[in-house]
């Protein structure tokens, strides 16, 4: 994370923004109960799916701890959507940042 400020087309300069890069990814998405297309897209030698729905694979995330996968962009899908621990949403709710948490359900 890294403190950031959004200049608009106004050139008004917004504040109190964080910028998350995310240079790994944690393919830990459940083939077996995930709603996906079958057919992947295939670029630069990676297969990315597109999700409809997701499921989370508890083996692979039993094998990493909890703090090494608090936050984390999904791996091998389309959307490369950022994912956080239940634990970390009170820290986007009820605020005006931009975020729409959705939960797992299966998770």
């Amino acid at each position: 994370m890294h403190p950031s400020v959004f200049v608009d087309k106004r050139k008004k300069w917004h504040e109190d923004y964080w910028y998350l890069c995310f240079t790994q990814q944690l393919d830990c998405w459940d083939r077996d109960a995930s709603e996906y297309e079958d057919e992947p897209l295939e670029m630069g030698g990676f297969e990315l799916y597109s999700v409809y729905s997701y499921s989370l694979d508890e083996q692979v995330l039993d094998r990493i701890p909890l703090q090494n996968r608090q936050i984390f962009k999904m791996g091998s899908t389309q959307d490369g959507y950022i994912f956080c621990h239940k634990s970390l949403a009170h820290l986007f709710r009820g605020t005006d940042c931009g975020v729409e948490l959705v939960a797992v359900p299966a998770y």
